[in-house]
């Protein structure tokens, strides 16, 4: 996260998030942004709650994700996405250190 807002700065930066349909799943989110995150990502306005983010998939809008479909999405209605290493998706090769891989991308 400070590398993204070192670069593009906070007020540019939105946590986008799917709940589950898992009651409480919501609120959890949130008390976990409050624990973990500035300030400013728990408050309206730091974060964006659904399933369809390529809706914001437009020309500089980066989408920074670990699931292959949501970067395929968004990267297909004109945004630009980093599939963020992890086992699960097709860059699991590269999970080793997953913050270096993203700064490269984001430098580039």
């Amino acid at each position: 996260l400070k590398l993204v807002e070192s670069r593009y700065g906070q007020k540019n930066v939105v946590i986008l998030t799917s709940p589950s349909s898992n009651y409480g799943c919501h609120a959890g989110k949130i008390r976990w942004m409050e624990r973990h995150l500035p300030r400013h990502y728990s408050r309206v306005g730091g974060h964006i709650f659904g399933s369809r983010k390529e809706l914001l998939g437009r020309a500089n809008n980066w989408l920074i994700d670990d699931r292959d479909k949501n970067v395929e999405d968004f990267t297909s209605h004109g945004g630009k996405g980093v599939l963020v290493p992890r086992v699960w998706n097709q860059y699991h090769h590269k999970r080793a250190n997953p913050v270096e891989y993203l700064g490269h991308v984001l430098r580039s």
